[in-house]
């Protein structure tokens, strides 16, 4: 907190100093704006925690595509072996009937 003294001082000082002393207060103002317009520390943590997770979100999306294609490919291939194996049980039938 201000005292009086600094006060009265600048007030009884001549007008240049006066002038240099708003100048300096803008200046101060200006650069505390800029702090605040500024993320915090928090904010920006926050921010690139966000950014991770959609990252992550996309992986898993990807990651969830994949493993559907692999499970189809996979039921593919043992509907395949199930087929083959029967038409080899079936030739069987057919070659055991003719003996």
């Amino acid at each position: 907190m201000l005292t009086r003294e600094p006060i009265r001082a600048w007030m009884s000082s001549p007008l240049s100093k006066r002038r240099k002393v708003l100048k300096l207060i803008s200046i101060i103002q200006l650069r505390s704006r800029k702090k605040d317009s500024m993320m915090s520390n928090e904010d920006c943590e926050i921010e690139n925690l966000k950014l991770e997770n959609q990252k992550l979100g996309k992986q898993i999306e990807f990651l969830k595509m994949s493993l559907e294609k692999a499970v189809k490919k996979g039921l593919q291939e043992i509907e395949r072996r199930q087929f083959a194996e029967q038409e080899v049980t079936n030739i069987k039938k057919e070659m055991r009937k003719e003996l």
